[in-house]
Protein backbone atom coordinates (compact mmCIF):
# COMPACT_ATOMS: atom_id res chain seq x y z
CA UNK A 1 0.00 0.00 0.00
CA UNK A 2 2.81 2.32 0.55
CA UNK A 3 4.78 1.58 -2.49
CA UNK A 4 1.46 2.17 -4.17
CA UNK A 5 1.33 5.47 -2.78
CA UNK A 6 4.64 6.50 -3.35
CA UNK A 7 3.75 5.31 -7.38
CA UNK A 8 1.21 7.95 -7.38
CA UNK A 9 3.31 10.54 -5.94
CA UNK A 10 6.11 9.93 -8.24
CA UNK A 11 3.42 10.25 -11.17
CA UNK A 12 1.94 13.25 -9.88
CA UNK A 13 4.87 15.08 -9.13
CA UNK A 14 6.44 14.13 -13.47
CA UNK A 15 3.07 15.37 -14.29
CA UNK A 16 3.37 18.73 -12.19
CA UNK A 17 6.83 19.34 -13.62
CA UNK A 18 5.52 18.67 -17.23
CA UNK A 19 3.09 20.90 -16.94
CA UNK A 20 4.58 23.46 -15.14
CA UNK A 21 7.11 23.55 -18.61
CA UNK A 22 4.68 24.66 -20.67
CA UNK A 23 5.95 28.38 -21.73
CA UNK A 24 3.62 31.55 -22.68
CA UNK A 25 5.59 34.14 -24.22
CA UNK A 26 4.00 37.33 -23.99
CA UNK A 27 3.83 39.60 -27.19
CA UNK A 28 4.28 43.44 -27.38
CA UNK A 29 2.37 44.44 -30.17
CA UNK A 30 3.42 47.99 -31.85
CA UNK A 31 0.11 49.68 -32.37
CA UNK A 32 -0.10 52.63 -35.15
CA UNK A 33 -2.08 55.88 -34.97
CA UNK A 34 -3.97 56.62 -38.00
CA UNK A 35 -4.07 60.16 -39.17
CA UNK A 36 -6.24 60.39 -42.24
CA UNK A 37 -7.44 64.19 -41.84
CA UNK A 38 -8.55 66.53 -45.04
CA UNK A 39 -6.20 68.87 -46.23
CA UNK A 40 -6.90 72.48 -45.92
CA UNK A 41 -7.63 74.52 -48.92
CA UNK A 42 -9.05 77.70 -49.92
CA UNK A 43 -12.40 78.26 -50.55
CA UNK A 44 -13.58 79.20 -54.44
CA UNK A 45 -16.77 80.60 -54.78
CA UNK A 46 -19.72 78.77 -56.47
CA UNK A 47 -19.63 77.26 -60.06
CA UNK A 48 -23.37 76.48 -59.80
CA UNK A 49 -22.62 72.78 -60.93
CA UNK A 50 -23.56 69.54 -59.57
CA UNK A 51 -20.95 66.90 -59.27
CA UNK A 52 -22.17 63.05 -58.90
CA UNK A 53 -19.67 60.99 -56.20
CA UNK A 54 -19.27 57.11 -56.62
CA UNK A 55 -17.59 55.42 -53.88
CA UNK A 56 -14.39 54.72 -54.06
CA UNK A 57 -13.34 51.02 -55.54
CA UNK A 58 -10.74 49.05 -54.33
CA UNK A 59 -8.65 46.48 -55.95
CA UNK A 60 -5.45 44.34 -54.71
CA UNK A 61 -2.82 42.98 -56.21
CA UNK A 62 -0.69 40.94 -53.68
CA UNK A 63 2.87 39.94 -54.02
CA UNK A 64 5.37 38.56 -51.88
CA UNK A 65 8.83 37.29 -52.26
CA UNK A 66 9.79 33.64 -50.57
CA UNK A 67 12.70 32.28 -47.63
CA UNK A 68 13.61 29.59 -47.03
CA UNK A 69 12.15 29.06 -43.35
CA UNK A 70 15.02 28.00 -40.84
CA UNK A 71 13.88 25.57 -37.91
CA UNK A 72 15.26 24.55 -34.96
CA UNK A 73 17.40 21.00 -35.50
CA UNK A 74 15.03 19.09 -33.47
CA UNK A 75 13.60 16.92 -36.55
CA UNK A 76 10.31 15.83 -35.10
CA UNK A 77 8.91 19.05 -34.78
CA UNK A 78 10.13 20.64 -38.27
CA UNK A 79 6.93 19.42 -39.93
CA UNK A 80 4.80 20.60 -37.30
CA UNK A 81 6.33 24.24 -37.47
CA UNK A 82 6.46 24.52 -40.98
CA UNK A 83 2.36 24.01 -41.36
CA UNK A 84 2.14 26.41 -38.06
CA UNK A 85 4.73 29.10 -40.08
CA UNK A 86 1.77 28.75 -43.28
CA UNK A 87 -1.10 29.25 -41.10
CA UNK A 88 -0.04 32.11 -39.01
CA UNK A 89 2.27 34.05 -41.69
CA UNK A 90 1.53 38.29 -41.93
CA UNK A 91 -0.64 39.11 -44.82
CA UNK A 92 -0.38 42.98 -45.30
CA UNK A 93 -3.27 42.56 -47.39
CA UNK A 94 -5.33 40.56 -45.62
CA UNK A 95 -4.61 42.63 -42.32
CA UNK A 96 -5.48 45.88 -44.15
CA UNK A 97 -9.02 44.52 -46.00
CA UNK A 98 -9.85 43.75 -42.54
CA UNK A 99 -8.91 46.46 -40.24
CA UNK A 100 -8.11 49.77 -42.37
CA UNK A 101 -10.12 49.56 -45.71
CA UNK A 102 -13.35 50.93 -44.72
CA UNK A 103 -11.86 53.46 -42.69
CA UNK A 104 -9.69 54.26 -45.66
CA UNK A 105 -12.15 54.60 -48.18
CA UNK A 106 -14.37 56.42 -46.43
CA UNK A 107 -11.16 58.65 -45.58
CA UNK A 108 -10.61 59.27 -49.54
CA UNK A 109 -13.78 59.73 -49.76
CA UNK A 110 -14.39 62.45 -47.53
CA UNK A 111 -11.05 64.40 -48.23
CA UNK A 112 -12.89 64.04 -52.74
CA UNK A 113 -15.78 65.66 -51.67
CA UNK A 114 -14.08 68.31 -49.48
CA UNK A 115 -12.03 68.76 -52.53
CA UNK A 116 -14.92 69.63 -54.80
CA UNK A 117 -16.40 71.52 -52.20
CA UNK A 118 -13.60 73.75 -51.92
CA UNK A 119 -13.14 74.69 -55.50
CA UNK A 120 -16.94 75.64 -55.99
CA UNK A 121 -18.83 72.48 -56.71
CA UNK A 122 -21.68 71.26 -55.35
CA UNK A 123 -22.40 67.23 -55.13
CA UNK A 124 -24.82 64.18 -54.99
CA UNK A 125 -24.02 61.41 -53.27
CA UNK A 126 -22.02 59.11 -52.09
CA UNK A 127 -23.36 56.82 -54.75
CA UNK A 128 -22.48 52.99 -53.99
CA UNK A 129 -21.69 52.37 -57.59
CA UNK A 130 -22.44 54.43 -60.83
CA UNK A 131 -25.56 52.39 -61.41
CA UNK A 132 -27.05 53.46 -58.53
CA UNK A 133 -27.34 56.79 -59.81
CA UNK A 134 -30.61 57.85 -61.19
CA UNK A 135 -31.69 58.71 -64.32
CA UNK A 136 -32.69 62.02 -62.85
CA UNK A 137 -29.72 62.66 -61.31
CA UNK A 138 -27.77 61.52 -64.06
CA UNK A 139 -29.81 64.86 -66.04
CA UNK A 140 -29.14 66.93 -63.30
CA UNK A 141 -25.20 66.11 -62.60
CA UNK A 142 -22.35 67.92 -64.66
CA UNK A 143 -20.22 64.75 -64.52
CA UNK A 144 -19.85 62.37 -62.29
CA UNK A 145 -16.40 61.53 -60.26
CA UNK A 146 -15.60 58.10 -60.22
CA UNK A 147 -12.23 57.12 -58.22
CA UNK A 148 -10.47 53.74 -58.03
CA UNK A 149 -7.83 52.16 -56.31
CA UNK A 150 -5.64 49.58 -56.97
CA UNK A 151 -3.41 48.96 -54.15
CA UNK A 152 -0.28 46.73 -54.32
CA UNK A 153 0.96 46.06 -51.09
CA UNK A 154 4.32 43.82 -50.97
CA UNK A 155 6.03 42.17 -48.43
CA UNK A 156 9.48 41.10 -48.54
CA UNK A 157 11.06 39.06 -46.50
CA UNK A 158 14.36 39.18 -45.51
CA UNK A 159 14.72 36.77 -42.49
CA UNK A 160 12.56 33.90 -41.09
CA UNK A 161 13.40 31.28 -38.99
CA UNK A 162 11.26 29.11 -36.42
CA UNK A 163 12.46 27.90 -33.19
CA UNK A 164 10.72 25.23 -31.06
CA UNK A 165 7.95 27.70 -29.43
CA UNK A 166 7.97 30.68 -31.72
CA UNK A 167 8.56 32.06 -34.94
CA UNK A 168 10.44 35.00 -36.48
CA UNK A 169 10.07 37.08 -39.39
CA UNK A 170 11.71 40.41 -40.79
CA UNK A 171 11.78 42.39 -43.63
CA UNK A 172 10.08 45.56 -45.43
CA UNK A 173 6.24 46.04 -47.00
CA UNK A 174 6.34 48.41 -49.87
CA UNK A 175 3.22 50.33 -50.73
CA UNK A 176 2.54 51.19 -54.39
CA UNK A 177 -0.19 50.68 -56.78
CA UNK A 178 -2.32 53.85 -58.42
CA UNK A 179 -5.39 55.85 -57.70
CA UNK A 180 -7.60 56.64 -60.89
CA UNK A 181 -9.60 59.30 -61.16
CA UNK A 182 -12.20 59.36 -63.81
CA UNK A 183 -14.84 61.95 -64.76
CA UNK A 184 -17.89 60.82 -67.06
CA UNK A 185 -20.39 62.87 -68.76
CA UNK A 186 -23.72 60.25 -66.96
CA UNK A 187 -25.96 59.98 -69.80
CA UNK A 188 -23.91 59.05 -71.87
CA UNK A 189 -20.88 57.85 -70.25
CA UNK A 190 -18.41 59.88 -72.46
CA UNK A 191 -15.03 60.68 -70.72
CA UNK A 192 -13.94 63.89 -69.96
CA UNK A 193 -10.95 63.09 -67.63
CA UNK A 194 -8.76 60.48 -66.45
CA UNK A 195 -6.03 60.69 -64.40
CA UNK A 196 -3.76 58.31 -62.53
CA UNK A 197 -1.84 59.05 -59.46
CA UNK A 198 1.11 56.61 -59.50
CA UNK A 199 1.78 55.00 -55.57
CA UNK A 200 4.87 53.53 -56.46
CA UNK A 201 6.56 57.40 -56.84
CA UNK A 202 6.13 58.06 -53.27
CA UNK A 203 8.29 55.20 -52.28
CA UNK A 204 6.75 54.37 -49.34
CA UNK A 205 7.90 51.36 -47.33
CA UNK A 206 8.22 50.39 -43.22
CA UNK A 207 10.62 47.99 -41.49
CA UNK A 208 8.81 44.86 -40.09
CA UNK A 209 9.03 42.36 -37.31
CA UNK A 210 6.76 39.93 -36.84
CA UNK A 211 6.79 37.60 -33.79
CA UNK A 212 4.40 34.33 -33.05
CA UNK A 213 3.95 31.19 -30.42
CA UNK A 214 3.80 28.37 -32.13
CA UNK A 215 3.54 26.15 -29.28
CA UNK A 216 3.86 26.33 -25.63
CA UNK A 217 5.69 23.17 -25.38
CA UNK A 218 7.27 19.86 -27.27
CA UNK A 219 6.52 17.24 -25.45
CA UNK A 220 10.19 16.36 -24.57
CA UNK A 221 10.46 16.92 -20.47
CA UNK A 222 14.13 18.07 -21.56
CA UNK A 223 13.34 20.33 -24.54
CA UNK A 224 10.44 21.91 -22.11
CA UNK A 225 12.71 22.89 -19.53
CA UNK A 226 15.43 24.15 -21.79
CA UNK A 227 13.01 26.06 -24.03
CA UNK A 228 11.50 27.59 -20.73
CA UNK A 229 15.25 28.63 -19.44
CA UNK A 230 16.23 29.67 -22.80
CA UNK A 231 13.09 31.80 -24.00
CA UNK A 232 12.88 34.98 -24.79
CA UNK A 233 11.09 37.55 -22.09
CA UNK A 234 8.61 38.62 -25.03
CA UNK A 235 8.31 38.38 -28.38
CA UNK A 236 7.46 42.04 -30.67
CA UNK A 237 5.25 42.62 -33.29
CA UNK A 238 4.82 45.78 -35.09
CA UNK A 239 2.93 44.83 -37.85
CA UNK A 240 -0.35 47.53 -36.98
CA UNK A 241 2.14 49.95 -36.68
CA UNK A 242 4.14 49.52 -39.80
CA UNK A 243 0.96 49.04 -42.10
CA UNK A 244 -0.62 52.55 -40.11
CA UNK A 245 2.11 54.44 -40.83
CA UNK A 246 2.34 53.41 -44.80
CA UNK A 247 -1.30 54.04 -45.40
CA UNK A 248 -1.14 57.33 -43.31
CA UNK A 249 1.63 58.07 -46.01
CA UNK A 250 -0.38 56.43 -48.84
CA UNK A 251 -3.22 58.82 -47.82
CA UNK A 252 -1.73 62.19 -47.56
CA UNK A 253 0.60 61.68 -50.97
CA UNK A 254 -2.94 60.80 -52.47
CA UNK A 255 -4.61 63.98 -51.56
CA UNK A 256 -2.32 65.92 -52.49
CA UNK A 257 -2.48 64.48 -55.64
CA UNK A 258 -6.02 64.67 -55.95
CA UNK A 259 -6.22 68.03 -55.15
CA UNK A 260 -3.67 69.16 -57.99
CA UNK A 261 -5.28 66.86 -60.51
CA UNK A 262 -9.24 68.27 -59.90
CA UNK A 263 -8.29 71.45 -61.06
CA UNK A 264 -11.48 73.89 -60.85
CA UNK A 265 -10.90 75.46 -64.41
CA UNK A 266 -10.15 72.09 -66.10
CA UNK A 267 -13.37 70.71 -64.62
CA UNK A 268 -15.06 73.99 -66.32
CA UNK A 269 -13.53 73.74 -69.33
CA UNK A 270 -16.03 70.96 -70.23
CA UNK A 271 -18.79 72.90 -69.70
CA UNK A 272 -19.95 73.50 -73.25
CA UNK A 273 -19.40 69.84 -74.52
CA UNK A 274 -21.10 68.32 -71.68
CA UNK A 275 -23.98 70.78 -72.19
CA UNK A 276 -24.33 69.65 -76.14
CA UNK A 277 -24.17 65.88 -74.94
CA UNK A 278 -27.35 66.67 -72.29
CA UNK A 279 -29.54 68.55 -75.02
CA UNK A 280 -29.28 65.04 -77.22
CA UNK A 281 -32.62 63.78 -77.82
CA UNK A 282 -32.84 60.19 -75.91
CA UNK A 283 -35.10 57.96 -75.62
Amino acid sequence: MKKKFLNLCVISSLALLVSGCATKIPVEKQVGQLNLQTINIKQEPSTNKTLGIVEPEFHYQTTQNKVQTQYSQNPLLAQFMAAKMQQTTFSPTQYFQKSYQNRLKQALETSIENILIKKGFKLKGPYNSFDDITYQDKKEIYLAVIPKVNLDIKKVVTFRKCENLYCTEKGKIYFGGNVIITLEEPLTRQIFMKKRINLSDANIEENFIYQHQISTKTGDLTADLINKATAPAKLVDNTDKVMVDGINKFYIYAVKKLNTYLNREELLSYSKDVEKLKSLKRF
